[in-house]
C-alpha cells in the first residue's frame, strides 16, 4: 500500500510539473557569430477559433557596438535580413507568415556608399495567421514555429551571421482569450518607432493580441529623408 501511495505521489508531482510548463513560450535565444539571436511570439496560448487568428513575433538581434545591420534597402552595399520559414509545421496551410516590419532606419556611410539599417539590438515583427480551427478539436496542441535567418553586420569589415530560431505557442480549445506572452509590452515600444510611411503595417498591428489597438500619435522620419 505505501509503495502504491508513494507511486501516485510521483505521478501527481511529474503531472504537476508537466502542466506548469505546457503553456509556457518556449523562445530560443542562440549565440551567433557577433552576438546573439532571440525569436519570442506575443501570445503564450491562443483559444481555437472557427475563424483566423493573428499573432506577432519578435526577432532580436544583438552585436557589438557601433555595428549595423541592414535594412530590407540595404543602401549601395551590403544585403537585407533573410528569413527562411520553410521548416515550420503547417506553413503555406495551417499557418501563414506575413512580410517582416522594420522600424525606422538609420542612414551609414562607408565613404561614398550611403546604407541603411539598425544598430544593436535591432528588433523586426513579423506577422503570423493562424487558420481557423475545426470545431471539432478537442484537445490542446502545441504549434512551433521555426526561421532560418541569415544577416550581415558591418563596421570597418563585414560579418555574415545566422541562426536557427524556434518559437511555439498552444493552442487550446479550452480557453477563452489569449494568454499574452511577457514580451507583449516590449513589442509595443517596438511598434512605435514603425515609420507612419507604413499605414497597412501599423493597421495590422492592431489586430495582434496583447498590442495597444491605438496607433501611434508619434510623426515619424519620412524614409525620403534618408536619402538626403
Amino acid at each position: 500500500m505505501r509503495d502504491i501511495k508513494k507511486w501516485v505521489y510521483v505521478l501527481g508531482s511529474i503531472l504537476t510539473i508537466l502542466l506548469c510548463i505546457s503553456p509556457s513560450v518556449v523562445g530560443n535565444s542562440v549565440k551567433t557569430n557577433l552576438g546573439t539571436a532571440r525569436l519570442d511570439a506575443s501570445v503564450i496560448s491562443l483559444p481555437a477559433s472557427q475563424k483566423s487568428q493573428r499573432i506577432m513575433l519578435l526577432l532580436e538581434l544583438s552585436f557589438p557596438k557601433k555595428w549595423h545591420s541592414y535594412w530590407i534597402n540595404p543602401g549601395e552595399s551590403g544585403y537585407a535580413l533573410s528569413l527562411d520559414w520553410s521548416q515550420t509545421p503547417d506553413i503555406g496551410k495551417g499557418i501563414k507568415v506575413g512580410d517582416a516590419i522594420y522600424q525606422t532606419p538609420s542612414r551609414y556611410r562607408l565613404g561614398e556608399l550611403v546604407n541603411y539599417g539598425f544598430e544593436s539590438p535591432m528588433y523586426v515583427m513579423i506577422p503570423v495567421t493562424i487558420s481557423a480551427q475545426k470545431s471539432t478539436l478537442i484537445q490542446a496542441y502545441r504549434q512551433e514555429m521555426i526561421v532560418d535567418a541569415k544577416w550581415l553586420v558591418c563596421d570597418t569589415q563585414c560579418v555574415p551571421d545566422s541562426a536557427q530560431l524556434k518559437v511555439s505557442f498552444q493552442i487550446d480549445p479550452t480557453l477563452k482569450d489569449a494568454v499574452l506572452s511577457e514580451k507583449a509590452s516590449l513589442m509595443d515600444s517596438v511598434r512605435a518607432k514603425i515609420p507612419s510611411l507604413f499605414p497597412s503595417e501599423l493597421s495590422l498591428l492592431t489586430t495582434i493580441p496583447g498590442l495597444k489597438k491605438e496607433i501611434p500619435e508619434k510623426v515619424f522620419m519620412d524614409i525620403t529623408d534618408l536619402a538626403t
